[in-house]
């Protein structure tokens, strides 16, 4: 079953510069998290966010992934923010337009089943998590990798497994970290508060 792409039903808000789709994607993450993330508990206002000024800029933003030149990634450090980002604002894009009211396991195949375009190329959640920052590798024991020989998507993967990205990725889960936006010029520095904050939540 073919994936629903979620920043192909909005019109983008004119930008195509890639620096500035960056920009202004950390820029709506925020601002969605500073109006409906509650930091006390945690939780994020999934109702109210649907609807929201906010959330209906952002659409508009990741509408201009259309055109996202992935080539612009140069480093590794830029990579990494970039997919973290857009893994953990498409969970949220996908939780809210799907309707789901308690946890992503009422939709069937959650992660195969929301994706974005970028670059005129579809990479749903899987294929972000397993495909581009776990270098290509099964999601489990009997499936198959997400890319195959040919597809031209692979020329976009990290090159290399980074094991902190799990506590980055935001599944829709209470046990997952909590939203936020990761800058290229500091990922190392955010994802290892990321590992310590998430560890010392569980101690």
């Amino acid at each position: 079953m073919a994936p629903i792409i979620l920043n192909n039903t909005v019109k983008s808000n004119g930008v195509s510069d890639t620096k500035e789709i960056d920009r202004q994607l950390k820029e709506g993450i925020n601002n969605l998290k500073g109006s409906f993330y509650d930091i006390e508990t945690g939780k994020v206002n999934y109702s109210a966010m649907k609807g929201s000024e906010p959330f209906e800029e952002y659409k508009k933003i990741t509408a201009g992934l259309k055109d996202f030149d992935l080539k612009s990634l140069n480093t590794t450090e830029t990579k990494l923010a970039f997919w973290i980002n857009i893994y953990n604002s498409l969970v949220v894009d996908g939780i809210i337009q799907l309707n789901i009211k308690n946890t992503v396991r009422e939709v069937s195949g959650f992660f195969e089943s929301v994706a974005y375009t970028i670059n005129n190329l579809t990479f749903s959640l899987d294929d972000i998590e397993h495909g581009i920052l776990r270098n290509n590798v099964k999601k489990h024991l009997l499936a198959r990798r997400p890319f195959s020989g040919s597809d031209p998507r692979k020329e976009f993967i990290l090159g290399g497994p980074e094991p902190r990205i799990h506590f980055g990725l935001v599944c829709g889960s209470k046990s997952c970290p909590p939203i936020g936006t990761y800058q290229e010029d500091k990922i190392d520095q955010q994802l290892d508060i990321a590992a310590l904050t998430l560890l010392m939540a569980r101690i």
